[in-house]
This record gives structure tokens, C-alpha cells and sequence, in this order.
């Protein structure tokens, strides 16, 4: 079996593996959420760049630092295995065509991100530099390039390098991207375009350098690379369903004891404990907590329009409710937990205790954080509002969900 049909077959198994999650990922609650925050997100932008003139000179900058930071997005996806370092090492020399199909799968969702946020840009540069919307394909002409670039830089940094050469391609890759980026906003074409090509025949010419004087990959450092990227996707995935190859971090977070202090001791209040100790110590559902909580606060710190902060932080409510359900179920394979005599239904008692108090927190961290844009009576207001939306979801929609 030749690399292309390893390859071929890899690829395969990946992308029925992703879609039997991704379809637990997009359902209809998450999908619901995305578009009415994008789509509020896109208004607010939009509204922003008609307030805009060409006297604001920092237009152009903030549009390099979206672009440069846009660049990242996106690691080389080589779908090596564990036991590759062993089984693969012999055909190392006939790996080149695999990497190459390497790079254009992995160009794929940094391309489309690309796209969505050069067409973003393009109207802040429009009514700040003057840029017509035309340029938009020039643009993501040479931002795609820049990708391509840096997806090969990626694939050479997975060779046998110095310790030197490693922090080389590190400080190129950042210097194509923030290069690429001034000289395709600052500059006028006709001179941007002969420095941008002169920059990609240079990074060419140091990865050609680099791989003809290192020629053995790190095969270690290839399946440890591929772990981490799989892992992320993982734990992203994790929010909205369980993944049998992720193993959550467990901290003892003994700083965090005194909030538990008021659950007492008793047979009743036992899973209480359990789900709320798991909360505490387990980095899904507290990590999961405290961004979504960070959402809506900086949602409601920044946005001045009252409906439209109440009705996304009560979305924001409602999601962190959802995401938090799998709680329920998290124990359900040790045994210990059907073997304790503890009547069943303690169990959604407490978990509708445990969600009321988290949400009805998190509802009072937003509505302090509207009060620096919102007036004391919108904070009240928007304050009751998600505590009802919280009271809902804990003692109706919960349990409803539990029978299912």
C-alpha cells in the first residue's frame, strides 16, 4: 500500500468520524444560538462602520491586527497515528505525496475563515482607507497564499530540526503573516505586490534550505502535534456530547472548598455533593461555565441597546443550562453510585438545585456588568428577566429533559 492510499483511507475514517459528532455539535439549540449572535453581531458591526469616516486612522490597523490574528487559525492536520512511528518510518522517503494531501485538507476550514473575515474587513477599509470592495480578491488571493505558506512551515517544523533552526521558522512564520498583512493594507499595490511575492520566493527558498539539510522527520513530535489538535477538537466536541477518547482533567482546587460548605451532610443532599464537587474540580463544566458567563458579561458591558443585551444574555443563559445537562450522566458508569442507597429521585433534585444556583449567579454577574452601559432600571429589569429564564430551565425544562 503506497502513502497516497494511506492517506486516502485515513482521511476517510476521519471525516465519518467527525460527522457522526459534528451532528450532535450542530444541532438545532447550538445552530439557533450562533445565528442570532452572529447575525446581532453583524448589525452592531454594520452600524459601527456607517458612524465611521476616513478621519478614523485607525482603520487600517485594526484591520492588520483582525487579518494577522486571523492567520493562525488553522494547524496542520497529518492524521498520524500512535504505532506510524514504527510502521510508517520504512516508507518515510515516499511520504511526500501524503503531506502534500496533507496541506490542502488542512487548507480547507482556514480558507473559509479567511474568506468570511476578508469580507468582513473590507467595509471598514472601504469607508476608513478608501479600499474598494473589488480589492476583496486580492486580498484573499494573497492572504490563501500566506495559508499555504504557512501550513508548508508547519510540515517542515515536524523534521529532525536544531533547536535553532526550530526558533527560525517560528520567527518567519509570524513575519510572513504580519508583513503580508502591513504591506497589503498600508501599501499601494503596485508596490505591495512585487514585496509580497519577493517575501513568499524568500520563505520558499528557507523551506527548501531546511528541508534539504534536515531530511529525517520527528515522528515523535508528529503523533504528539497530531494528539494535541485532535484533542482540542475534541474538548470542543465535548461540550455538546460525551467522547469516549477524551479524558477530562480532574484539579483538587482545594481553594474552592468553602463553597460547598452549604450543602449538608445528609442522604438526601448526597448527589448534590457529588455534581457539585464534579463541577468544581472537573475543567468541562467549570472551564465551560466561565466562558459562557464571560460572554454574556462582556455582551452586556459593551452593548447599549437594552433589548438586544436582554435577549442575548437570556440565550446565553439558556445555553449554559443546555451545555451543562451531560452533568446528569457523567457518574452513570461507576458503580458505586447505583450501589449507594440513595433514592433515584435525589438525583434530578440535585441537579435542579445545583442549575438553579449556577444560573441564577450567572444572571447577577450580567446584570452588574450592564450597569456600566445600561441604566439602574434596565439592569433591574434585565436582572429579573434572565432570573426567570433561570427558574424556567432549572425547574421545568430539566426535568422534562431528564425523562427523555
Amino acid at each position: 500500500m503506497d502513502m497516497s492510499s494511506i492517506w486516502k483511507e485515513r482521511a476517510a475514517l476521519h471525516q465519518k468520524k467527525m460527522a457522526r459528532y459534528l451532528k450532535y455539535v450542530f444541532n438545532d439549540h447550538f445552530m439557533l444560538v450562533v445565528v442570532i449572535l452572529l447575525g446581532a453581531a453583524i448589525l452592531g458591526y454594520a452600524d459601527w462602520v456607517k458612524s465611521l469616516s476616513e478621519s478614523f486612522s485607525l482603520g487600517k490597523w485594526l484591520a492588520v491586527v483582525v487579518l494577522f490574528m486571523s492567520l493562525f487559525i488553522g494547524k496542520v492536520a497529518t492524521l498520524i497515528e500512535p504505532p506510524d512511528a514504527v510502521f510508517l518510518l520504512p516508507l518515510e522517503k515516499q511520504i511526500s505525496p501524503y503531506l502534500k494531501k496533507v496541506i490542502l485538507h488542512s487548507l480547507m476550514l482556514p480558507g473559509a475563515i479567511l474568506a468570511f473575515v476578508t469580507a468582513l474587513i473590507m467595509p471598514l477599509l472601504a469607508v476608513t482607507a478608501g479600499i474598494p470592495f473589488v480589492f476583496f480578491f486580492y486580498f484573499y488571493g494573497v492572504l490563501l497564499l500566506v495559508k499555504v505558506l504557512d501550513l508548508m512551515l508547519q510540515v517542515v517544523q515536524l523534521r529532525q530540526l536544531s533547536s535553532e533552526r526550530h526558533i527560525q521558522l517560528k520567527a518567519l512564520r509570524v513575519g510572513l503573516f504580519l508583513s503580508s498583512v502591513i504591506l497589503l493594507i498600508v501599501t499601494p499595490i503596485m508596490i505591495s505586490l512585487p514585496m509580497i511575492l519577493a517575501l513568499f520566493a524568500f520563505v520558499s527558498w528557507f523551506m527548501t534550505a531546511t528541508t534539504k539539510q534536515f531530511e529525517l522527520l520527528n515522528w515523535e513530535k508528529m503523533v504528539t502535534t497530531e494528539q494535541h489538535r485532535m484533542h482540542r477538537i475534541y474538548q470542543f466536541i465535548n461540550l455538546f456530547t460525551d467522547i469516549p477518547a477524551l479524558k477530562g482533567k480532574v484539579k483538587r482546587r482545594k481553594y474552592l472548598d468553602p463553597l460547598l460548605g452549604w450543602i449538608q451532610v445528609k442522604n438526601a443532599q448526597t448527589y448534590l455533593y457529588l455534581y457539585a464537587r464534579t463541577f468544581i474540580r472537573g475543567n468541562e463544566y467549570s472551564g465551560l461555565y466561565v466562558r459562557l458567563t464571560g460572554i454574556a458579561m462582556l455582551v452586556s458591558y459593551f452593548n447599549e441597546q437594552f433589548y438586544l443585551t436582554l435577549f442575548i444574555s437570556a440565550l446565553l443563559i439558556y445555553l449554559t443550562g443546555f451545555q451543562l445537562l451531560p452533568l446528569r450522566q457523567h457518574h452513570e458508569d461507576m458503580i458505586f453510585t447505583h450501589l449507594y442507597p440513595t433514592a433515584e429521585q435525589f438525583k434530578g433534585q440535585a441537579l435542579q438545585r445545583l442549575m438553579l444556583i449556577l444560573l441564577v449567579v450567572e444572571a447577577l454577574f450580567i446584570a452588574v456588568a450592564s450597569l456600566f452601559t445600561l441604566t439602574f432600571v434596565q439592569a433591574g429589569l434585565l436582572l429579573g428577566v434572565n432570573l426567570c429564564v433561570a427558574l424556567l430551565f432549572a425547574l421545568f425544562y430539566v426535568p422534562n429533559r431528564m425523562k427523555k
